[in-house]
């Protein structure tokens, strides 16, 4: 990717004959998907502001009360971005999500952050709403294009970058660490809950944590773990936990989803638990398969789906492999954000299998979808459920399908159980705090 000389801002393609200034976002590939109900696609690109695409790239546009701007479209690949923004702007964020990254800017003569987002994980995407409700836009690049803190350094000093915000402390904060620009931190969980036992990356994780303006835990017991192994760094952490808002498609077509995964469309007696996760290691999606096709053979009316994208395509496709040999469990074909809220709504129950988790928005989007979770035993998973209260909590795949066939003959308890989950949810999870959380504490990068 080129730059020229006659404009501060790279563009790959043409000079603009324009006094605005184009900014050019040049995403990576990768499958879409996050660990939430709320699911979008990583590939899909948002964004707000006035804008034109170049050859060869996509437009996307959102509102602030401006004529002529749209929703953006969806892609199953992702693509260049084009952005005319006027030359007072000044300001930029970047945030490095994880395995993504995302670029922010504003200045004192605009009103906005200028932003393409690449849609991730639901935190990715809850980052973008809460910012652009604010009056910002974000633009999202692959952070699997960069290798070393020094790339990240040279892509800041280039388009002159002024804050930064990281998303998992090992996996976005060390592209950060020395950087002369200043950052936050929002803990991700597997940083806390598994790296933090690996010395290299505890080390490396402390030296960013001492660079960072703020970090953000989901939880109480999070905040705890960090402050005991960093106790320099506890007065910098705040506990935010995540905020949850649902909107299930009203024109989901439950029963094609059935036929298509070869499900049994009887749902007088269809009995379909869901697990919704990234296929990788760390949910740990086979740890139930051959206990619940046991089940299934005896009591053909349960089916266990996995749903959610192949994050690691190896791994993936072991899972499918397994799977071929399990009756009763299904790989489903991965769904929009609406669709999948909505094949939610109409399940027995949700699935969480995950060895480690940060703060789970599948179970919460279930909580306040009224179904039922099952979830592993977890710290991330017991910080949000209270066993046989506001969900059901599991140590073994023999405990969860005793714990599934309770569900199923006490109606009485799945609907305490529901009841309670969604008052909680409500009560402890408010999206517009945490909205107020997140544009409150980047206003610290200034």
């Amino acid at each position: 990717m080129g730059s020229s000389t006659s404009m501060p801002w790279l563009d790959p393609w043409q000079p603009w004959p324009s006094p605005w200034v184009p900014e050019v976002a040049a995403l990576g590939h990768g499958q879409g998907g996050t660990d939430g109900v709320g699911r979008q696609r990583r590939s899909q690109s948002s964004g707000i502001g006035r804008a034109r695409a170049a050859p060869g790239a996509a437009l996307a546009a959102g509102s602030r009360g401006e004529p002529g701007l749209t929703e953006p479209p969806k892609y199953s690949l992702c693509c260049a971005q084009v952005w005319e923004v006027p030359a007072g702007c000044a300001q930029v964020w970047e945030v490095l999500a994880g395995c993504a990254q995302v670029v922010l800017r504003c200045g004192s003569s605009c009103p906005s952050l200028q932003v393409v987002l690449r849609c991730g994980r639901s935190l990715q995407v809850v980052l973008r709403n809460h910012l652009q409700a604010a009056g910002h836009v974000c633009v999202l690049k692959d952070a699997f294009l960069y290798e070393s803190a020094a790339e990240i350094a040279n892509l800041i000093c280039t388009d002159k970058f002024d804050a930064a915000l990281a998303i998992h402390l090992y996996k976005g904060g060390r592209l950060l660490q020395g950087s002369r620009i200043p950052f936050g931190i929002i803990f991700g969980g597997t940083d806390i809950n598994e790296d933090i036992k690996c010395k290299e990356k505890c080390q490396v994780m402390g030296a960013v944590l001492e660079e960072a303006r703020f970090a953000v835990a989901f939880t109480v017991e999070m905040k705890e773990l960090a402050a005991a192994q960093w106790p320099d760094a506890g007065k910098k952490i705040y506990v935010q936990s995540q905020g949850i808002k649902t909107a299930p498609s009203a024109t989901f077509d439950w029963y094609r989803f059935l036929q298509n995964a070869d499900i049994p469309t009887d749902t007088d007696t269809l009995h379909l638990f869901l697990l919704v996760c990234g296929l990788r290691r760390v949910k740990d999606p086979l740890y139930l398969v051959e206990a619940f096709s046991d089940w299934h053979r005896k009591d053909p009316s349960v089916h266990l789906g996995i749903i959610g994208p192949a994050v690691d395509p190896v791994f993936s496709s072991e899972v499918k492999e397994q799977v071929k040999r399990a009756p009763g469990v299904h790989v489903l074909q991965e769904l929009p954000q609406e669709e999948l809220q909505a094949a939610v709504s109409r399940s027995c129950a949700l699935v969480n299998s995950s060895t480690s988790e940060g703060m789970s928005a599948a179970i919460l989007e279930a909580m306040d979808l009224d179904i039922p979770v099952l979830a592993r035993n977890i710290p991330g998973n017991a910080a949000i459920i209270k066993h046989k209260e506001t969900g059901l909590l599991f140590s073994t795949p023999q405990e969860f399908v005793m714990l599934s066939k309770n569900l199923l003959n006490d109606p009485v308890m799945e609907k305490e159980i529901v009841t309670k989950a969604k008052d909680y949810v409500r009560k402890h999870h408010s999206w517009e705090g945490e909205r107020k959380t997140y544009q409150k504490l980047v206003l610290r990068l200034q």
